[in-house]
Parts: C-alpha cells; structure tokens; sequence
C-alpha cells in the first residue's frame, strides 16, 4: 500500500469463487498462487469524521480482522484482530473498554494510516472483507492508502449472504444470528470486522457443503471451529437478562417496602434476623 495514488477498488462480484480458490477448495488448478493470500476484515465507525485534512483528529475507531491462510494449515488456525482510535480521552477510553480481542490502540488520523499499513503484508496478496464495506473502502482513502499493489479481491458479505442463505435481513447481527454464529458487542470496529471474517468463513462453509463435488472435510472442520471459536468475556444473553430482571425486581420490592406499614416492615425484619441466625447461630 502507497499514498501515491487514491483509487477505491470495487467489489468483487464472485466472492465465493475467489474464496474457494483462495482456501484451496477450487476444482480448477489455475489458482495462480491465490492460496497463499491474506484475508482482512475492515471496519469503520464515525466514518463521516474522517476528512480530507486529518488534523482534526476527531473520534473515529478502524477495526481489521485478520486470517493468514499459511495458519488454516497448522494446528491452530486463529483470527488475529485489532482497533484503532482517534479522537477525545473519553471515546479512546470507550472504545478500548469494549475491545474484546486484546487492546485498542489510542492513535491520532494523521498517524492512523501508518498502523494500518504495518497490519497488511508488503510482500503477500489479500482480500479485503467488509459488512457494507463500500463505506469502509471510502474511509480508507479519505486516509490516503492505496489498493492497487497486492489487493486481489475486495469482498461484500451481504452480497455472499444472499447467494447462500434462502432469506437474509441485511445487518451483520441479523446474519451472524441466521449462521447460528455467538457474537456480542457490535458496532465496536474490531468487533464487526471480527465476526464479518468468522461470517464469511461460515457463508464458505455452508455453500460448499451444498455441492456435490465437496468432499473436503478437513479444511471445512478447521473454517467451522475457527469461525465458532468461543469469544472472550463473552455476556451470556439469557445471563444478562436474567441479572436485569433480579435487579428490577430488587428495586421494585425496596419501592414497595416504604409502602409497608410498621407492623409488616417489623416482621419482614424479624423474618431477616431469623434467616441470619439459623445462618450464623454464633
């Protein structure tokens, strides 16, 4: 990537062709080295604050989510992922609270690019991935960066959702939940470039397991656990309901309380006394 030259690529209209020529699960042996690329997943908040004059520094987060295809061939194949924040203490702060992969990375709009291109690979091909990324591809070169040397395909999940599943919403939390993939805490950058790699990687999964030449079991187990691989400090739903409703119910019954009269307050007292002793005799 350079900053000679702004040119936004478009996207790549047979996403899973290229996908199964780049996992290695294309029939034809015209690859021409495509299976050695790199697969990122961008994504971009506050993508309006990001100007031509960068001195601004005002709040914005990158987010990229990366898969090396040399890892699908080890034994632990992992989606490494990270995020960039410029802007204000306090939306610095916020974005790094809710990082779930690591550390975001507090930086300023001038210097953003530089981080970014020390995330792609100078001497490898890659993929660009994005959930509406035609926003995220404008973020970028607003910023200045360059496509044009080693990008080999620039793919739109909803576009790929649509070709596989029978019926599709259109957001990313609408697809991951139809993919039966966990996810939490969206519209964070890293987090929504994240789960649009692991989204891909299961829109792979489910297309080629419809065809009647797949027979590539072991690479298709591998994509599968790398794409439900369990998310850190992950907030069970039914959990964090059920600690709402407790808390609710708390409040309500301390409400209610000051409307007790002296004789009903007495006894819920001697009733707490009872419990703490039969506890605690001593």
């Amino acid at each position: 990537m350079t900053i000679q030259q702004r040119t936004t690529p478009k996207i790549t209209k047979t996403g899973l062709q290229l996908m199964q020529h780049v996992l290695g699960l294309a029939t034809e042996s015209n690859s021409s080295g495509l299976e050695d690329a790199v697969i990122i997943a961008i994504d971009f908040e506050n993508i309006n604050n990001i100007r031509d004059d960068l001195s601004f520094n005002l709040d914005c987060q990158a987010g990229f989510a990366i898969l090396d295809t040399r890892s699908l061939r080890g034994l632990n194949p992992a989606i490494s992922t990270h995020n960039f924040a410029t802007g204000s203490s306090r939306y610095c702060a916020q974005a790094s609270r809710k990082f779930l992969f690591g550390r975001s990375i507090t930086t300023s709009q001038k210097e953003i690019l530089k981080n970014i291109k020390s995330l792609f690979p100078p001497s490898r091909s890659f993929v660009l991935v994005g959930h509406d990324i035609r926003h995220d591809l404008r973020a970028l070169e607003a910023l200045g960066a360059d496509f044009q040397e080693h990008i080999i395909g620039v793919l739109e999940t909803s576009w790929i959702a649509h070709e596989v599943l029978p019926f599709y919403a259109g957001s990313l939390g609408d697809l991951l939940a139809e993919l039966e993939c966990p996810f939490d805490n969206l519209h964070c950058a890293e987090i929504d470039a994240h789960f649009t790699l692991r989204a891909l990687l299961l829109l792979v999964v489910k297309d080629y397991r419809k065809r009647a030449d797949a027979d590539n079991r072991e690479m298709m187990g591998v994509l599968e656990r790398t794409a439900l691989e369990l998310i850190p400090f992950r907030v069970d739903p039914e959990v964090a309901a059920a600690k709402k409703k407790a808390k609710r119910l708390a409040k309500s019954r301390k409400h209610q309380s000051k409307l007790w009269d002296a004789e009903a307050q007495a006894q819920i007292r001697a009733e707490r006394a009872a419990k703490r002793l039969a506890k605690d005799p001593q």
